[in-house]
């Protein structure tokens, strides 16, 4: 086997692995422990895992969709017009969307959610919220949770996608 396709996969799935692997953890650990462990714990430990997860999460993602589409072009370069010859195509297809759609959702919603969250806590640094600033907290933290659970979804189907993309 070509030594850069070896390379090339293990980038492509050990990048997989820590966004995947992360987003599913948080969402499904973390984020509901936190939760019921109230505002108090949350918020500090929100705001230390925040800065290492976003970058994290990022350079993972582009990783991923980088050597993704390496891969791609790389095993069917020269029958490029044949792309879609057969259900190998559709699934990559479909998992390159679920990927860039997952992708664009955290880096608009969750992103922004979060870095509102991050700022609205700093300015109730220790003092408890008004009520004003309790309602507009947990819109926000609305907003996380649907758009990270979303995004986790996706990228969820992206891996079926891909995975199935193998047998196909």
């Amino acid at each position: 086997m070509d030594p850069l396709m070896i390379v090339l996969r293990v980038v492509h799935i050990g990048a997989g692995v820590v966004w995947v692997g992360g987003a599913l953890f948080l969402v499904l650990v973390l984020a509901p422990r936190l939760k019921r462990l109230g505002p108090a714990v949350q918020g500090p430990v929100m705001a230390a895992i925040v800065p290492v997860f976003v970058p994290m999460f990022s350079y993972a993602a582009l990783l991923v969709i980088g050597s993704g589409i390496w891969i791609a072009l790389k095993l069917r370069w020269g029958v490029l017009d044949r792309f879609f010859a057969d259900e190998w195509g559709y699934a990559i297809l479909a998992a390159f969307v679920l990927t860039v759609a997952g992708l664009g959702l955290a880096m608009t919603v969750s992103r922004s959610a979060m870095n509102a969250a991050m700022a609205l806590g700093a300015s109730m640094q220790g003092r408890p919220p008004t009520p004003e600033e309790g309602m507009q907290m947990g819109a926000i933290q609305g907003r996380i949770t649907w758009s990270t659970r979303a995004t986790t979804g996706l990228l969820v189907l992206a891996v079926i996608a891909m995975a199935s993309a193998r047998w196909l």
